[in-house]
């Protein structure tokens, strides 16, 4: 009998040794080496040249229109020079800190300076499954413990058991823009985790050039606040709030701006995180030149605007926050174009400032560059 339990015993061991390697096996297999478990992989990137050049300028749409003024920067910089410093440009419509971290990683030898601005298409390619969000929070909680951080950097292919396998998203040479269909909760749940994922990637790009010995300038990217929104990520409006709503249109009708703004300042304690409301509020303030209110509300506006999950105020944040723990130069140019609020026209377009803060942030990177060049 006794020998009977030791068999039965022995083959319970056998049969559930087998099963947790073949789910050990499977998960292994499914599973990509990383020690950050980012929901991607680059499979290539967009081409870039690569220039001997002691000053980078890198990013966006927004990295191009600096780029412009490129020769006007080397002036600046190269001031009582014999010849003027050169800048090497890359820069893509819609690059993302996602993909501008992959070049600056692929880079080789850096450039002494890279001057870093582009977060306004942070939402414009798919980089996560939406199906996976929960499985790519749980992997992160897990990366977040200081324990496996530090097992993973001395055995980083234990990764390939740590965490729960994803379906990754592969990131081509192509930018394509992310064109699903997302019902308001998904789409909230996008937004947030692309927020997540910034606030990392932009971590890992301050850390990696301080690591290679690189003094990267991170500017804030400027926003037109004026724009209208697009979408409420929130449900409707109950019908309290929309009595109110219809209140506020009729006194705009009497021409009665400041009974309208103080309903509708009652509307936004009702929906605060209603960006139509927020955005209706801002233009009300402007009507009776509560200037300063009607900037905090088009800001909110611009934050809760579901289908501006591409870039917000958020953005800028998390980068001056970042910049300011990992003691990197950064530098507010959004706050440098809305020194001038309601005193100038602030935008040429609905992207780009007036030329005017460009030549300003010219001088301003100027003099921070020599400081650092020691000219």
């Amino acid at each position: 009998m006794l020998k009977l339990f030791f068999k039965i015993l022995i083959l319970a061991i056998i049969i559930t040794v087998s099963i947790i390697y073949s789910a050990a096996h499977e998960r292994y297999n499914a599973n990509i080496k990383s020690v950050v478990p980012f929901p991607y992989i680059i499979k290539s990137n967009i081409p870039f040249k690569k220039e001997k050049s002691p000053i980078l300028i890198i990013g966006d749409k927004h990295a191009k229109r600096l780029a412009l003024f490129k020769d006007i920067l080397a002036k600046k910089i190269s001031r009582n020079l014999d010849d003027p410093i050169k800048i090497h440009t890359i820069f893509e419509e819609h690059l993302s800190v996602t993909r501008v971290k992959n070049i600056i990683q692929s880079y080789g030898a850096l450039p002494i300076i890279i001057i870093y601005i582009g977060t306004s298409s942070e939402g414009y390619e798919q980089k996560f499954d939406i199906k996976d969000i929960g499985k790519i929070e749980n992997n992160f909680k897990r990366y977040d413990n200081i324990n496996i951080q530090s097992l993973l950097m001395i055995l980083p292919w234990l990764s390939r058991l740590i965490y729960t396998p994803i379906n990754y998203v592969k990131l081509n040479s192509t930018i394509v823009k992310d064109k699903q269909n997302y019902s308001k909760v998904e789409k909230l749940k996008k937004n947030i985790l692309n927020l997540k994922l910034y606030q990392r990637e932009i971590k890992d790009l301050f850390q990696y050039t301080k690591e290679k010995g690189s003094y990267l300038m991170a500017l804030t990217t400027p926003i037109n606040i004026t724009r209208p929104v697009n979408s409420n990520c929130n449900p409707p409006l109950d019908e309290f709030a929309n009595d109110t709503q219809k209140q506020i249109t009729n006194l705009l009708k009497e021409d009665n701006k400041k009974l309208a703004f103080k309903k509708s300042e009652e509307l936004t304690l009702m929906a605060p995180n209603n960006a139509s409301v927020l955005y209706n509020h801002a233009n009300i303030a402007l009507k009776i030149e509560r200037n300063n209110i009607a900037k905090k509300y088009f800001e909110l506006a611009s934050s809760y605007d579901c289908n501006n999950g591409d870039f917000s105020f958020i953005h800028n944040r998390i980068l001056l926050n970042m910049g300011n723990k990992l003691n990197i130069v950064t530098f507010d140019f959004n706050e440098l174009v809305y020194s001038s609020w309601q005193k100038n026209v602030l935008f040429e377009s609905k992207d780009f400032p007036q030329n005017l803060y460009y030549d300003n942030l010219t001088s301003i990177l100027a003099a921070k560059i020599r400081k650092v060049l020691r000219l």
